[in-house]
């Protein structure tokens, strides 16, 4: 099975748009989706706007986090963490921290995150590789410690697996410039 998001600098919320379809099996099914993706895409932007349409594997099942920074002019760069979906949008259950973040850091910035519980598994679903999320969060305030063009980023989702982590959407703002992947 296959997703596919529309990518354009000028489309933030892909799937409020409806710039996103999941579980593409079949051809007949990815081309159908393309078309969808395609003119939901263009009635919000224009056509020269879209980059094209991106196709990858499903990603397997796990817990959805979000990874934010900001480039605060006194602080530097401050991550934020949470669980995805409701937890952040409803509920706001996010953490912030100043860089550059250690691993001690790292595990209060998780643990305050009142919604963490879930990544240590819940109701039949497997614990969540927490140490890759660690090392991830690390990783992510180093890059934004010694890249200094970045003023804006975020991982939403990122998906914590039982083995692993990966990143299904991001968007990296350089000081003037927007990436999307």
């Amino acid at each position: 099975p296959v997703a596919l998001k529309v990518v354009s600098h000028k489309i933030i919320h892909k799937s409020d748009i409806g710039g996103v379809r999941l579980n593409l099996n079949k051809k007949e099914e990815v081309k159908r989706a393309y078309r969808e993706v395609m003119d939901n895409a263009t009635r919000e932007v224009d056509k020269r706007d879209i980059l094209g349409i991106l196709v990858s594997p499903m990603a397997p099942r796990g817990q959805e986090c979000i990874l934010g920074m900001v480039r605060d002019p006194g602080f530097g760069p401050v991550l934020m963490f949470g669980l995805g979906g409701i937890f952040v949008e409803v509920l706001k259950d996010v953490t912030f921290r100043a860089t550059p973040l250690y691993d001690q850091d790292v595990d209060e910035m998780i643990r305050k995150v009142k919604s963490s519980r879930l990544l240590e598994g819940y109701r039949g679903s497997p614990p969540g590789d927490i140490d890759a999320l660690k090392e991830t969060i690390v990783k992510l305030s180093r890059l934004v410690r010694d890249n200094h063009e970045i003023s804006e980023l975020d991982i939403n989702p990122l998906r914590v697996l039982n083995d692993g982590v990966v990143a299904l959407d991001a968007r990296i703002i350089l000081s003037n410039h927007c990436l999307m992947v």
